[in-house]
Order: C-alpha cells, then sequence, then structure tokens
C-alpha cells in the first residue's frame, strides 16, 4: 500500500479510533496514548503489508488488541509510588509481628494514660 493511502486511513479512523479509547480509558491523557499506539500500529502495517482485505475489521482488531495490552499493564501499576519509596514504607530488618505487637502496645498504653488525671498524665509523661 502506498504511504498516501496509508495515511488517508489512518486519518479516516483517527476520530473513531480516539472514540473508543475514551470510552475505555481511565482519563484522557491515557485515552490519547491509546489512540496514537493504535493509530500508529495500523499505520505501519498498512505500509508494510498487502494482504489486508478488510480494512475496517483489521483496524478495530488491532484497536481491541491494544486495549488489552492497556489493561494489561494498567493492573501492574502501582499506586503511584516508586519501588523505592514502598521499601522506605516497610520496616526496616525488624519482624512485621514484632512491629505489629509494638505498634498495639503503643496505642494500649495511650488509651490507659488518657484515662488518667490531668495531674497523673503530667507526672507519667514527665517520668518516661
Amino acid at each position: 500500500m502506498t504511504k498516501q493511502d496509508a495515511v488517508k486511513i489512518t486519518t479516516e479512523y483517527l476520530r473513531p479510533v480516539y472514540g473508543f479509547a475514551l470510552k475505555r480509558c481511565r482519563n484522557l491523557h491515557d485515552a490519547e496514548d491509546l489512540t496514537q499506539d493504535i493509530v500508529w500500529k495500523v499505520f505501519r502495517a498498512l505500509l508494510n503489508r498487502d494482504d489486508i482485505a478488510d480494512v475496517p475489521r483489521f483496524v478495530w482488531t488491532v484497536a481491541h488488541n491494544c486495549l488489552v495490552n492497556y489493561y494489561r499493564d494498567k493492573r501492574y501499576e502501582t499506586a503511584g509510588l516508586s519501588p523505592e519509596e514502598v521499601a522506605a514504607q516497610l520496616p526496616d530488618g525488624t519482624d512485621m509481628e514484632t512491629e505489629l505487637i509494638r505498634q498495639s502496645e503503643i496505642l494500649r498504653l495511650r488509651r490507659e494514660i488518657a484515662y488518667l488525671s490531668k495531674l497523673q498524665r503530667e507526672i507519667v509523661i514527665a517520668f518516661f
């Protein structure tokens, strides 16, 4: 296929493909990225292959496959934290069970101190 024909076909499908991506993506930026990916793959395939008989079917097959890849990639993303940030949140070298026990003891002590009178609280806090 000639480059002009490939440009014409991809331009013709640009708006419908963008609508397809916009309905299925989480945000506008992802929809634009997905549309760009779909159109680029269709354009490259149209230039390199001469055996595409049903162009609309081919375009929507590529769109579907790119959408599946988008969902698969999004499934493995974290909540915006890098691995270093996640590692910083974990206790360093201590046993997780020990850390949880320590936190529950601190919570229990705070609760018990709250029941003391103001003078008793000040004395306990000053002592420790």
